[in-house]
């Protein structure tokens, strides 16, 4: 059996989530913000922009299982947790790259600064005139 989420995030910031299977909105996932800095609650936070955008997901009931496991243990919205978990992984993904095209600019960009001479580092000099440990 195949469980559907579908996540959102209401225009006065407010977070509802829902399975497409007849799980009613849950509104004690209303949350103001996590510790990450991640943003839900126009009420709590200022200045930070309304999410607006929408992803419809399919998960199996055992995948829906573990994810509602955690965020019993956590206290965390499955809006915030699905969405932070995804963003960490894209960046990770992103990082992971060995081949970064550049436009011309930012080439001279890049050649510039790996051209440049190193800055002092008197903190670094005299930790490493000191022996490592592994040297005593």
């Amino acid at each position: 059996m195949v469980e559907a989420w579908s996540l959102m995030v209401t225009s006065d910031g407010r977070e509802r989530a829902a399975a497409d299977l007849g799980t009613p909105p849950r509104a004690e996932l209303h949350r103001s913000a996590l510790a990450d800095g991640m943003y839900t609650n126009s009420a709590y936070t200022s200045g930070v922009e309304t999410k607006s955008g929408r992803w419809h997901l399919r998960v199996t009931a055992a995948q829906d299982a573990v994810v509602r496991r955690v965020l019993d243990v956590t206290g965390e919205s499955l809006n915030d947790y699905v969405v932070r978990h995804a963003v960490q992984a894209a960046e990770a993904d992103l990082a992971d790259r060995r081949v970064f095209v550049l436009d011309d600019a930012a080439w001279t960009d890049l050649q510039a600064l790996l051209d440049r001479p190193p800055s002092p580092k008197p903190e670094l000099a005299r930790l490493l005139a000191n022996p490592s440990i592994l040297e005593r």
